[in-house]
């Protein structure tokens, strides 16, 4: 019920709501209250009903949206509708009324709809007197003055089509091949396909490439103008180091019980247990769980596919298969999935049909996990560390690979205990050892495989 004829009526006051209405165009729709027990009169029946109250735009509109009556009245009702003849029967207490859908739509819905006014041409012409120009001619101009900037709009998209980017030297397992005429709009393929194959991935590719990406422009919902946004600053200004800005526990406490989420954006805390699905209506832990949230929502679009033919770990994903033709058949479902979620690739970041790439840091190819060979040729040529600080650096790259060495915490022992509280620093003959066996190693560290 619009908030205008509830205020009209006088029904007494609101019942608080937690309920959510989603529209037909996917927004939603947040009740003030709720109203119990309207009897509402149909013909010679009286029902009792419950309305939702909804502020449903400007009051004072002549034409003031109309009472929708859902599926519980209409089951209170004991509503039978048939298409075919297009009646409409409701029961109640013993009571039978019928309506006629096809007489009902015969008439309309204003009385004053059915007369004339016998006064539009003299307004008419008493206007075009004052303004002195000719409507049609002011309609023809502006449908120009429309047609040029849908010419303008049309070179604009036609640009975007055939964006200009920059190509950078890859390896030799990898090319590049192009989507587009003169060579346009290009992706990153294996360099080992042979003509055939490379065709085939070619036509997957142009057939779904509206969820690839080569510029701003072709993110679907954000304007270039976003992305994009700068701050004009003076020419001489210069940035200034601020600190850190923390919460103390108690003041976080606070804020986890004080500070409201917006009602357009508690759905994007919704969680599902065995008794249905809720969304937060305050800051539930803190305001680090971007990631969470960001996998989360991977993981929904991906649902069905997740360890069948997809493996995600927040914005990386792989798609895998046992074949060539298995590996497209995927790649074509998970394309049309990121097209019908609006989910668009970098094109730079996106590696088709390669038998090994770097994931997470980690070479994955059919011999198993391997060490990034560009990573541990940095490491391999570190000097001693001569700070507790660089020593942290150094066993903080290292650990990344710890699972590539065996007794990890042994070897590194020295050097742990030069990150103790109270221990002054003295990089000795056996934190040398440690540190030069750890650099061996990584530069010839095992492969790993699953086992048989």
């Amino acid at each position: 019920m619009p908030k205008a004829i509830y205020a009209s009526l006088n029904l007494g006051p609101l019942k608080e709501t937690g309920i959510i209405i989603q529209l037909a165009d996917r927004t939603n729709a947040y009740p003030d209250g709720v109203i119990e027990d309207v009897l509402v009169q149909v013909n010679n029946l009286v029902f009792p009903a419950d309305f939702y109250i909804l502020d449903m735009g400007d009051e004072r509109s002549p034409n003031p949206s109309p009472i929708l009556l859902g599926r519980p009245f209409l089951s209170t009702a004991r509503t039978k509708i048939d298409v075919s003849k297009g009646t409409l029967t409701m029961e109640f207490d013993g009571e039978i009324v019928h309506f006629s859908i096809f007489e009902a739509m015969k008439y309309p819905c204003h009385s004053n709809a059915v007369f004339a006014a016998s006064i539009i041409d003299p307004l008419v012409q008493e206007v075009f007197e004052i303004n002195g120009r000719d409507e049609l001619e002011v309609a023809i101009t502006k449908h120009l003055d429309l047609e040029a900037a849908c010419e303008m709009e049309l070179d604009i998209n036609l640009q975007r089509m055939t964006p200009e980017v920059e190509l950078k030297p890859l390896p030799e397992h990898l090319k590049y091949a192009f989507l587009g005429e003169k060579e346009t709009l290009p992706v990153i393929i294996s360099s080992k396909l042979s003509p055939t194959e490379e065709d085939k991935l070619l036509r997957v590719l142009r057939e779904h490439k509206e969820a690839i990406g080569w510029t701003i422009a072709d993110i679907k919902g954000i304007s270039p103008s976003v992305c994009m946004h700068r701050i004009r600053l003076e020419e001489d200004a210069r940035p200034i180091r601020q600190p850190q800005r923390r919460l103390n526990p108690i003041m976080m406490e606070v804020v986890k019980k004080e500070i409201a989420i917006a009602p357009e954006d508690q759905e994007k805390t919704t969680f599902t247990c065995p008794f249905g699905t809720f969304a937060y209506r305050r800051m539930p832990f803190g305001l680090c769980n971007a990631p969470a949230t960001f996998q989360m929502c991977m993981i929904s679009i991906f649902s069905e596919y997740v360890e069948r033919i997809i493996e995600i770990f927040m914005d990386d994903f792989s798609v895998y298969g046992d074949s060539f033709d298995d590996c497209l058949d995927n790649l074509t479902l998970i394309l049309k999935r990121c097209i019908e979620t609006n989910l668009v690739l970098n094109w730079e970041k996106c590696h088709f049909m390669v038998e090994h790439g770097i994931v997470l840091g980690h070479v994955v190819s059919s011999r198993g996990i391997e060490v990034d060979k560009a990573k541990i040729d940095v490491i391999s040529a570190l000097p001693y560390p001569v700070t507790v600080r660089e020593v942290r650096s150094f066993l903080g790259h290292a650990g990344f690979y710890r699972r590539f060495i065996k007794d990890f915490s042994k070897i590194g022992a020295p050097l742990f205990r030069l990150l103790q509280k109270d221990v002054s620093f003295e990089f000795n003959e056996e934190c040398k050892e440690a540190f030069e066996k750890l650099k061996k190693l990584l530069t010839s560290p095992p492969i790993i495989q699953p086992p048989d």
